[in-house]
């Protein structure tokens, strides 16, 4: 632990002075003037057993799906997972590209406003296609990839998700 003995400073003008009992120095530290280490004049503050702590609750942990919104029990949950990653990988493509919002806009046919939706996370105004649509004009290349379940129950419903591909 660091002992805080200093008792003098230095002023603006190169005097040394001598420290206030709660001054900040240059750089605005906390200076006390002590007898000694902080350990030594309080040590309450690092003796567990002397200072009661709060017990703290358990919070029960639960394991999500992997669909943030079907866990907090959107109805259309898997749309708007989609949309998500969608509208994450046109803010990435933007930055990527490092396009000011007036030139999105003027490239992608948007409004500045709807620009600004899309940058805010705000896609739900937007249809999945046109978010495709969007990708496509940035020049990325989107697959969709159908494939049969293997190994699932036959009456469960299958999944959607879009991949990135780095």
């Amino acid at each position: 632990m660091r002992n805080l003995r200093s008792t003098k400073a230095v002023t603006k003008r190169g005097r040394s002075s001598p420290r206030k009992k709660l001054g900040a120095d240059k750089r605005g530290w906390l200076a006390l003037q002590l007898n000694g280490t902080v350990r030594e004049q309080f040590p309450a503050l690092f003796d567990s057993d002397s200072m009661p702590m709060k017990q703290k609750e358990e919070i029960p942990v639960i394991k999500g799906s992997g669909n943030v919104f079907a866990d907090i029990g959107c109805g259309d949950a898997a749309e708007l997972q989609v949309k998500a990653e969608l509208a994450r990988q046109i803010y990435r493509r933007i930055k990527a590209l490092h396009l000011t919002p007036m030139e999105v806009a003027q490239q992608l046919d948007l409004q500045p406003a709807e620009v600004s939706q899309l940058a805010n996370a705000q896609y739900t105004g937007f249809s999945t296609d046109r978010l495709l649509r969007i990708l496509t004009v940035l020049g990325i290349n989107v697959d969709i990839v159908l494939s049969p379940q293997y190994g699932r129950k036959k009456n469960k419903q299958g999944t959607v998700r879009v991949v990135a591909l780095e």
